[in-house]
């Protein structure tokens, strides 16, 4: 492996997280009347506030669609690690919530079933991921010809 795919390869995983943690934290902000629920009182001992909010407001559609959008574009970016970059979208909740549970360990009672949720909201981008890698794929086919 050479250096410079090593570098492209961690750039896309720091944008596959990115885009990510933006497809699940933005839909209650910028969704008209998105904040019903907010959190992170002080008795409550929450350190990620804006994702609490956010899990709290959850907007599974639109969710579901920038989750698609954006694993199209990572696996038309790097179509050798499609899958890899699918599953690295939702990387950062489950470390927040490894360092929300270290804080205060009765936080995330029911930690198993979330990171299983984890997991399943990263399919979207997972399924994108593949279509965009199977796009490039194409593409590149047809240029060869």
């Amino acid at each position: 492996m050479n250096f410079k795919k090593i570098i492209l390869d961690t750039l896309s995983f720091i944008l596959a997280t990115i885009l990510g943690f933006v497809s699940v934290v933005l839909p209650p902000y910028v969704i008209p009347n998105g904040i019903r629920v907010t959190r992170g009182s002080p008795v409550d001992l929450i350190i990620f506030p804006i994702i609490a909010t956010a899990s709290a407001n959850f907007a599974l559609f639109p969710t579901i669609i920038l989750m698609f959008i954006s694993g199209c574009v990572l696996g038309f970016i790097r179509p050798h690690i499609w899958w890899f970059l699918g599953l690295s979208t939702m990387a950062l909740f489950p470390i927040a919530d490894m360092v929300e549970m270290s804080v205060a360990p009765t936080s995330h009672n029911l930690w198993p079933i979330q990171f299983i949720l984890d997991a399943i909201l990263a399919s979207p981008a997972i399924l994108g991921a593949f279509m965009g890698s199977r796009i490039k794929n194409k593409m590149r086919v047809r240029s060869d010809h």
